[in-house]
């Protein structure tokens, strides 16, 4: 019997001492990445901590885009879009608390993003109205700005941006299948912490296609602990966030011009609702517009130069035609 109680107190140690070495390990890996990664922009006051805002472009007259990226990502996934836009327009791409290179905050919730974006955005001297660009979830921010904050809104982007009733829509094996993903993406920072994310680069893949930098700063961040646990929050909030977003039938539809973009691939439910949706909301707006962008994926709109090119002239294409 002691035999057996030393052996699995030495088991014991031995995992500990594991568990030690792996966190300590994916700590000091996750230090040397944010070492290496030079921070492209500045940070900005935005409630309590400091956003991550990254400028390009010329400051004029016009309204300035504002790009608002997808759940638990950050402004690396502009890597090429955002440079596009840069060309002919003002454009900040913006860090979410806690996510990519912005300092975390107490709060993942949908409003309280948003009064932070208009805080710091205020604080960075980029006065409204703005044009916001929503990728995914960050259509959801876009709308909610706008809906609260009507005059300060310019124009509404919506890339591949879930309508108000997409989670109604899907079949329920399909919702099924979005709640395990949510479920699932709870356990990514305690991965992370054990080096386990690092081991699989689950964004390997997504961030190949951007330039050299963006895809570096998507990696680090996909594999950082404090990154995973402000994405976790996100994704949390998310049944809140849809909660806001249906929420919004009870308002009047945007009073600014809106352009919705929408991914061609894969040909599968998701893609086919998300369609349909965005369609059946632009024939509800007087003067909105609405593009399919061939065989993109949700991803390859913002990480696949090409498909990144023809998103940027739809935008500014539609930006001439509405704001003349």
């Amino acid at each position: 019997m002691r035999r057996l109680l030393r052996t699995l107190g030495a088991l014991v140690l031995l995992a500990a001492a594991a568990l030690l070495l792996a966190t300590t390990t994916q700590a000091v890996a996750s230090a040397r990445d944010r070492a290496a990664l030079q921070q492209p922009g500045r940070l900005v006051e935005g409630g309590g901590h400091r956003l991550h805002l990254l400028e390009q472009g010329k400051r004029s007259g016009a309204p300035s885009l504002v790009l608002l990226h997808g759940a638990g990502s950050s402004s690396a996934q502009w890597g090429w879009l955002g440079a596009m836009l840069a060309e002919r327009h003002h454009v900040v791409a913006v860090d979410r608390a806690g996510l990519g290179f912005s300092e975390p905050g107490e709060s993942a919730a949908a409003e309280v993003a948003v009064e932070e974006l208009r805080t710091a955005l205020r604080r960075a001297g980029i006065a409204p109205p703005w044009l916001l660009v929503g990728h995914s979830l960050g259509g959801l921010h876009a709308r909610l700005l706008e809906a609260r904050h009507p005059g300060e809104v310019a124009g509404l982007v919506l890339l591949d941006a879930p309508a108000p009733a997409f989670f109604e829509r899907l079949s329920p094996a399909a919702r099924e299948s979005q709640r395990s993903f949510r479920a699932r993406a709870q356990w990514l920072p305690a991965l992370s912490r054990l080096g386990i994310l690092r081991l699989l680069d689950p964004l390997e893949a997504v961030a190949a296609p951007l330039p050299s930098a963006a895809a570096a700063a998507l990696r680090a961040f996909s594999v950082d602990a404090g990154h995973q646990l402000a994405a976790a929050a996100e994704l949390a909030e998310i049944d809140a966030a849809s909660a806001s977003f249906r929420a919004l039938r009870d308002v009047a539809p945007p009073a600014a011009p809106v352009l919705r973009i929408s991914r061609g691939a894969p040909d599968d439910e998701f893609t086919r609702v998300q369609q349909a949706l965005d369609r059946e909301a632009t024939a509800a707006v007087r003067g909105a517009t609405h593009r399919v962008i061939p065989g993109a994926t949700h991803f390859s709109l913002v990480t696949e130069a090409h498909h990144a090119r023809a998103v940027a002239e739809a935008i500014t294409g539609w930006l001439a035609r509405s704001l003349r």
